[in-house]
């Protein structure tokens, strides 16, 4: 039976240096297994049989964790022939994959992360969270902007703020996606092990070694070490 922590904030914690600088050695140097390609029937078989545990497990994760009124609404994850190693969620209760993602991993266990860690945004409400601090953002910033009495810098402030509304909080909810993601594969039977090296993988595809205080995302290091962070976490009996 598996049993989640009774801590389901999904909160990260602060990384060390010395914890920094293993995951970025581990980043460089790791022997992740070479990607194979997959035809495009192939592809869509392991999307749509992937999909069913994870849907069915996602919203009983949902319903554990979220307040979301969503969470029984289900998800449609679709195919999207792109050469891009990308995946993302939709407004509609859609997850989109492209065919370059599938192409870049190994083991399923990858592509099941991703789809899961797009799932993770949907079941905490990110997208819609998102959009309200990028309104809120702009409104900001166009009050300040106006004290200038200057229309061009008031649409400047406004798009300012509205980047900064939607910064001010992405790295935290990349995190909380990922921890969601981490408990819906041990969920649904997928090795978590195997999963990791999609990580890897973005991180070099990205380069993304070090946060910056504008980013939108944690570094590579940062989401690995998270990540093996929620492995020690959970509990399995």
């Amino acid at each position: 039976m598996l049993c989640l922590p009774l801590d389901t904030t999904y909160a990260k914690d602060d990384i060390s240096s010395k914890d920094m600088r293993r995951a970025v050695i581990e980043i460089n140097n790791s022997m992740v297994k070479k990607p194979t390609r997959k035809t495009l029937d192939r592809a869509n078989q392991i999307v749509e049989y992937m999909s069913d545990s994870l849907v069915s497990n996602g919203t009983a994760l949902c319903n554990q964790v979220s307040k979301n009124t969503r969470c029984n609404l289900g998800w449609s994850i679709k195919l999207e022939k792109n050469s891009s190693f990308n995946a993302y969620a939709t407004s509609a209760n859609k997850v989109v994959v492209f065919t370059g993602l599938i192409d870049s991993i190994f083991y399923e266990d990858e592509l099941a992360f991703v789809i899961a860690h797009e799932i993770g945004h949907h079941a905490h409400n990110h997208i819609a969270k998102t959009k309200r601090r990028a309104i809120l953002g702009a409104i900001a910033g166009g009050l300040l902007g106006a004290t200038t009495g200057d229309t061009d810098i008031t649409s400047q402030a406004m798009n300012i703020g509205a980047g900064l509304g939607v910064l001010s909080f992405s790295v935290e909810q990349e995190v909380e996606a990922d921890r969601f993601a981490h408990d819906l594969l041990v969920m649904s039977d997928y090795n978590n092990t195997k999963a990791r090296d999609v990580l890897i993988r973005m991180a070099r595809d990205s380069r993304n070694i070090s946060t910056q205080l504008l980013s939108s995302h944690p570094s590579g290091p940062e989401r690995l070490h998270y990540f093996d962070t929620y492995r020690t976490k959970f509990i399995r009996d």
